[in-house]
């Protein structure tokens, strides 16, 4: 591996520094989506003691409707899970893609491809943790929505 001499060192700094914007917002939906999962095991708390509350007192069709909003916040539990991995490999695609342009810039025979594949890695998984994010808020939506039914009657 050669190292380039014409290439000098504050431009392979200013461009290792590119990424950084996608870290931020990154991580600023890293800290929205724990947010959300705390909120989420609360929830899940909630509903399994008050199940339990009602189990004691043998009413049978709250049980089973209680049964349906655990089940509902499970998968909820687990949309969110996955965002928050996808967003954490997001942010190592990211520092990688950091790292790749400086190794692209310094060595001869490097592939010029790689900081350019791990920054559409990295936006391919807030793609896909966006989107487990977004169908959670229906999900919370819909649990919402059948206790108000439910409470009204």
């Amino acid at each position: 591996m050669v190292q380039h001499p014409e290439v000098p060192a504050l431009a392979i700094i200013s461009a290792m520094i590119t990424p950084a914007l996608l870290i931020m917002a990154t991580g600023n939906l890293i800290a929205s989506t724990l947010t959300l999962h705390g909120r989420v095991i609360d929830r899940a708390r909630s509903l399994v003691g008050r199940k339990t509350e009602l189990a004691a007192k043998t009413d049978p069709d709250s049980v089973a409707f209680y049964n349906l909003l655990v089940t509902v916040v499970r998968r909820r539990l687990f949309l969110v899970q996955i965002s928050l991995l996808g967003y954490y490999l997001a942010t190592a695609c990211f520092i990688a893609s950091s790292i790749a342009i400086a190794y692209e810039e310094l060595w001869q025979g490097s592939p010029k491809w790689l900081a350019t594949a791990l920054v559409v890695l990295g936006s391919l998984l807030l793609l896909a943790s966006a989107v487990c994010t977004f169908v959670d808020t229906f999900l919370s939506t819909e649990v919402t929505r059948r206790e108000l039914e439910r409470d009204a009657l």
